[in-house]
């Protein structure tokens, strides 16, 4: 291995965690191509940081030694490298070997298996089902679906895409009110990548497994979306293998409509469209144009037989995310006050005031899932949204905060 060599890291989850005074990082791969896990003390971590393609091994020595005042021996970074690099976690020919094996695999199989069941939530129907229920009795839900409902005033929902157990009652009040309120038999699931991609809007036709049976595909809809919104085909597909956005809401979708009436979904994760806006508007960008043009005009035409679910987080703060201090009293409150301030626009259907407000604080709460309610907003037919739960979740651990909330968006 030369000292010429330029490693550069893969976009790769880095978690910091504190283990008998020690803060240790674990890095995982959330795209699935490296099925490893590294815990990595806090400086060697320092060294991975700096590999990001443009450094040296001299060049990262050299930064290391300014920082921490002492020589790490470049055949001591050379074995890091060579660690990430069999663990597929570095750019080059094993990881891209792997990815392409991966996207092969993908595109021959006739569904998206349900990558997080028995970890995310249970394997078993029965266990599943339990767990669900739940979220509608207890103290914060808001109580069992009233399947002799007929309403038809709700087109949309926003719900989290959080673990069930941190996130479940809000998950409960989101799907109680589409259970409830809409007749659809399409839905719409605009999800969220949480790894880069070149782009915004990626679609699967694929059937979505879950244990509590197949949640279809609406390939009428999705191939008339594909067509009007100019949407690729190709390997970033793979993207839908191992993201739990979409698989999230799949899991719930069966689960309140799987003996009522054949839903099917329109499976579409969103890419990051404020990397792309670059502070600009994101009308002005052709790609988000067609797509919430296209959308728009398709839930126009099918009226109540199509409706949309956006599967959005809100803030994610605290050392986890990269901030100085762990969240306390203060910070607490100080999210929820911003996030409520910015889900006002979207109870207003204001497209460009919720862009606006969470672009002129610099994004400093992270909010996930931007695009994907950015995206509703701008392309679905209602008159208003109603807030219908709010919740945050600290993990104690890495030290960081998550918030959510469960929205209905009424005709």
């Amino acid at each position: 291995m030369t000292d010429e060599l330029r490693p550069r890291l893969r976009p790769i989850q880095a978690v910091p965690y504190d283990s008998g005074g020690e803060r240790l990082i674990y890095l995982r791969d959330t795209s699935g191509v490296s099925k490893k896990t590294l815990v990595l003390p806090l400086r060697t971590f320092y060294v991975v940081a700096l590999m990001d393609g443009t450094r040296t091994l001299r060049d990262i020595q050299t930064e290391y030694a300014r920082r921490f005042g002492d020589i790490l021996l470049t055949e001591s970074i050379a074995e890091v490298v060579t660690r990430l690099d069999e663990a597929l976690m570095l750019e080059g020919a094993r990881a891209e070997a792997a990815r392409r094996g991966l996207a092969e695999e993908f595109a021959r199989a006739p569904t998206r298996k349900a990558a997080h069941a028995g970890a995310a939530y249970p394997a078993r129907p029965q266990g599943l089902v339990e767990m669900l229920e739940g979220f509608f009795r207890g103290r914060q839900g808001p109580g069992p679906i009233d399947r002799t409902t007929e309403g038809r005033t709700v087109a949309a929902i926003a719900a989290p895409h959080i673990d069930f157990k941190r996130g479940g009652t809000a998950y409960a009040h989101a799907w109680k009110a589409l259970a409830e309120g809409c007749p659809a038999e399409v839905f719409v699931v605009l999800g969220v990548t949480h790894e880069p991609t070149e782009s915004l809007y990626i679609l699967t036709e694929k059937p979505f497994e879950t244990p509590l049976g197949l949640v279809g595909c609406d390939r009428t809809f999705a191939q008339e979306l594909r067509r009007r919104a100019e949407l690729r085909t190709g390997a970033e597909e793979l993207t839908h293998r191992q993201e739990h956005s979409i698989e999230f809401q799949a899991v719930w979708l069966r689960y309140v409509f799987g003996s009522l009436r054949p839903a099917r979904i329109v499976p579409v994760l969103c890419g990051s469209i404020p990397e792309a806006a670059k502070g600009g508007d994101p009308q002005a960008l052709p790609e988000v144009a067609r797509f919430t043009s296209a959308l728009r005009g398709l839930l126009e035409e099918y009226g109540e037989r199509a409706a949309v679910v956006a599967s959005v987080d809100l803030a994610h703060v605290g050392r986890q995310f990269g901030d100085d201090a762990a969240p306390d009293d203060g910070l607490t409150a100080q999210v929820e006050r911003e996030d409520r301030e910015l889900l006002g626009h979207a109870e207003r259907m204001d497209a460009a005031g919720f862009y606006a407000h969470n672009a002129a604080s610099g994004d400093r709460r992270r909010v996930c899932g931007l695009s994907a309610l950015y995206t509703l907003l701008n392309a679905l037919p209602a008159r208003r949204g109603r807030l219908l739960h709010y919740g945050q979740a600290v993990t104690r651990e890495t030290q960081s905060l998550v918030s959510f909330a469960a929205m209905a968006f009424e005709r």
